[in-house]
Parts: structure tokens; sequence; C-alpha cells
């Protein structure tokens, strides 16, 4: 509407301004000419030629107080709507600061690190008064248990401006402790200098609570498998061997043998079972560790091979064995890595078919040793794949239906190439092709 109006004032003012202006230059000609003519008096002419100037004086007067009007008009009214905005937008940044302050705990510090705001939820957690906390460092709140090197990365990272993230453990003023997940911020000026560190942070006591109680329980559990497994051991020898010297008696009727064969069978897979979770149990207590030397990898593999060896006779699987020369050696600890291997090829056997064959590899990529042992059985879906090395799961296969053994096998092997030897374990499969496990050392 001011724009239009302006237009039209424009329009009305401007034109006869300047037919004034025309007409006042063609009157102060005449007049010099008059003046040349050496004319003592004025006369009309010089008269009206004042009244014009007078009256287009006026005019002028009239339109520079109208434009002015506008123009003042213009920015009062700009004005009004930047302070609405500004209004608004407080009001926004007011909401979004009481959600925050109502989900989260939220400080402030200087570039001191020392607390400028803290919020009634860091106020309650820490136990401590606003009066306590405002002027302090936040180490007024920090457990001795945090490691220094935390606290060097903090700073270390947000001095360079960068956010940092992480899970803090901290001491109440009653002696209380409790956790929080934290995301420190610098906020910067417009010269992209820090002015201040804004730290939101969530309370996740509870979970590590949790995390603490199921720790106990798994340690718990392990101590009772590594217990009931040390007891299981003794019977469970005595009758295996009890079973084998009743086996050498040449009396025993072929029915009486068939009955000892089967309880020194059974005995011989119930200890395998018991020492397999004994070792896994181990594993778990971090009570074995490994002892590497060099060893050389074709030994290595022919003290695995021997011991699958009846396996591989009752199934008549052939074995080929490539690019594993003598010489080569690999820096690792001979028993634990034999008995990964041993579990693999065993694995290999079970899933064979009868008159198959298994592949073992060998080949460098660098400074790595990766070793891979395939057979060429029903091969395994990717849902079998995925729960091979978690314990006590066992994969189906197509033909035998369930495969027995202890489910605990390939997760010992994990544990000794991935924990203990600080390497890589994979699986390729395809049904109706084959399985590769790979280890990388």
């Amino acid at each position: 509407m001011n724009s239009f109006l302006k237009k039209i004032f424009k329009n009305i003012i401007i034109i006869p301004i300047s037919i004034i202006t025309i007409v006042m230059i063609l009157e102060l000609l005449y007049l010099a000419s008059d003046i040349s003519k050496e004319q003592s008096s004025p006369d009309i002419s010089t008269l009206n030629i004042i009244l014009f100037i007078l009256l287009n004086f006026i005019l002028l007067t009239i339109y520079y107080f109208l434009v002015s009007f506008f123009k003042n008009k213009k920015l009062q009214n700009t004005h009004t709507s930047l302070q609405e905005k500004y209004t608004y937008k407080n009001k926004l940044l007011s909401e979004y600061k009481r959600a925050v302050d109502l989900g989260a705990i939220v400080s402030k510090a200087d570039k001191k690190g020392m607390i400028t705001y803290v919020n009634d939820a860091f106020i309650k957690i820490s136990g401590y008064s606003e009066g306590e906390l405002l002027g302090k460092s936040h180490s007024i709140v920090k457990h001795e248990d945090t490691p220094k090197e935390t606290f060097k990365d903090l700073w270390k990272t947000i001095l360079s401006k960068k956010v940092w993230q992480g899970d803090i453990k901290n001491r109440a003023k009653d002696g209380s402790v409790y956790y929080v997940f934290a995301t420190i911020v610098p906020i910067l000026n417009d010269k992209e200098e820090i002015e201040e560190f804004l730290s939101i942070r969530y309370d996740t006591t509870n979970l590590h609570k949790a995390l603490d109680e199921a720790n106990k329980a798994e340690r718990s559990k392990s101590r009772f498998l590594a217990n009931m497994s040390h007891e299981l051991r003794t019977p469970l020898n005595a009758i295996i061997g009890f079973s084998q010297i009743l086996l050498r008696r040449d009396k025993l009727d072929a029915k009486d043998k068939e009955y000892i064969k089967k309880i020194n069978l059974s005995g011989d897979n119930l200890l395998r079972l018991v020492n397999s979770i004994l070792d896994f149990s181990k594993m778990d207590e971090n009570e074995m560790l490994a002892h590497p030397n060099d060893i050389a990898i074709k030994e290595l593999f022919d003290e695995a091979i021997v011991m699958c060896e009846a396996q591989m006779l009752e199934k008549s699987i052939t074995l080929n064995m490539f690019e594993i020369d003598e010489d080569i050696t690999i820096y690792a600890d001979k028993q634990l890595l034999k008995q990964a291997l041993i579990n693999i090829i065993s694995n290999a056997v079970k899933f064979s078919k009868e008159s198959s064959a298994i592949d073992i590899s060998h080949k460098r990529q660098g400074t790595k040793h990766i070793f891979g042992i395939c057979d060429y059985g029903d091969g395994m879906d990717t849902e079998d794949v995925d729960a091979l090395f978690t314990p006590f799961k066992q994969g189906k296969n197509a033909h035998t239906n369930v495969i027995k053994g202890t489910g605990l096998g390939l997760a010992i092997t994990h544990k000794i190439i991935t924990e203990l030897h600080r390497g890589e374990i994979w699986v390729e499969s395809e049904l109706g092709v084959g399985t590769c496990f790979y280890i990388s050392l």
C-alpha cells in the first residue's frame, strides 16, 4: 500500500514541479533580456518569477517532507517486524532450553573449564548446591577410577574445536557413584574463537549396574562350569580306562564287547565335552594365555591331521595340501593353534561326503599368513554360518539333520585365533557346494 501511494505522490508532485521549473527558467531568461535593456524597476513578469520560485520552493519542501514521512514509516514498520521476529526467536530458544533442561544434565564452563551454569538435573544427581558448583572445575564430581587419559583426550578434542563424547564415572557429594554419557561442545564466537563449553549428559548409572550384574552372572556361570567339569573328569577317566581294559579281554562274547565299546565311546565323547567346557571357562576367565614361539607350519598341520586321521579313514576322505613349505614358520602358540586346526579339520570331515576330499592351503599376504581348510560337503546357509562361533549353538545339515557335537569347538577356536593370537577367522559356504574356513595370523 505504501509503495502504491508513493507512486501516486510522485506522479502528482513531480510533474507540476517540472513544469513550474521550466517556466521559471524561461522567465529568468526573459528577465535577463529586460535587464540587459536597462529596465530600472521590476515589472509584472519579475513578480511572477518570484512567485513561481516561492511556489516551487513550497512544493519541493512538501515533496521532501512526504518522502521523509514514508521512509520513516517504512523504517518503523521494519523495526517492528524485526522486533517481533526477535521476540519469537527468543521464545523458541527458551522452549528449546527448557526441553533440554528437563531431559538432560546440563552445564556450561568458561575457557578455563570453570563452571558458569548448571541446571537442576546436575544439582540433583551431584548432590551439590548451585553455589558449591559455580566457579569450580568439573573435577569436583570426578571419580578417582576414571583414567587420566580420558580427560587428556577430552581436553585435546574440545580445544581443537571438535565435539567430544564418552562415558564418565563420577562421584556425588555423598560419595555415591554415578555414570553419565557426556557430549561436550565448544561454543564459538563470530571470530571462530572458543567462547565457552556446553556439556549435555545423560544418566547411565542403571545401565552400568545391569552390565555389572550380567558380568557377575557370567563369571559365576564360568566358575560353575569349570568346577563341574573338573569334578566330572575323574569318574569319566575311570569309566574310559576300565572299559578299555575290558575290551582287551579275549573271553568276552560279541554282544558284551559291543556294549563295552558303546560305554567307551560315550565316555570318550563326554570327556571331550567336559574338556571343551573347561577350556571355554578358562578363556572366559582369562586364565588361558598364549605362549608363542617360532613353529614350522608344515609340522603344525601334520600333527593336527594325525589327530583326525581315523575320522578321515572311516569316510575314505582324501587330503590335499597346497603351498605348505617345510621351511615356513609362524610365531604362535603351537598347542593352542593345533587345537584350533583340529577343531576345524574335524568339522570339515564331519561335513564331508563319503570318498570326497579336504583341501588345506597356505599363502602369504604381506606380513600375514592365511590358511584355508575347505570341504566339499553340503554347505550351510547364512543363518548357520552366523551362528558357527556362538557357544553351545550347532548348525543343521541337509543330510544328517543335526551335527552331533558340543557346540563349543568352534567357539573355542574363535577365541584362540581372535583373542589369544589377535588374528582373524571367517567362513565362506554355499549350499550344495561346500564350506571353507580361513584363518589370518
